[in-house]
């Protein structure tokens, strides 16, 4: 029903949704692996590097911000109650 009024903005905005929750998955799963291959890498040199390069590098870089986690989530749950009901 593509002649219907909401149908292109409902479409446009599940689109956003998609996007955006792909993003967020993409950031969890790059935390992820940083501390996975920090931590193989402590095991295998027996180093203590995995704490502090997550702390001071991974944590503080833009993507993995406690600000910018909380603004993808906050835009999500706008997204999901701007969606007109079917």
């Amino acid at each position: 029903m593509p002649w219907m009024p909401g149908y292109f903005f409902k479409r446009k905005i599940t689109n956003l949704y998609i996007t955006l929750s792909s993003l967020k998955s993409y950031v969890e799963v790059n935390y992820s692996g940083f501390s996975k291959i920090l931590k193989k890498y402590d095991k295998v040199v027996y180093g203590e590097l995995k704490d502090r390069y997550m702390h001071e590098v991974v944590e503080t870089s833009a993507p993995f911000t406690e600000e910018s986690k909380a603004r993808m989530s906050d835009a999500i749950s706008r997204l999901t109650s701007s969606i007109p009901n079917a």
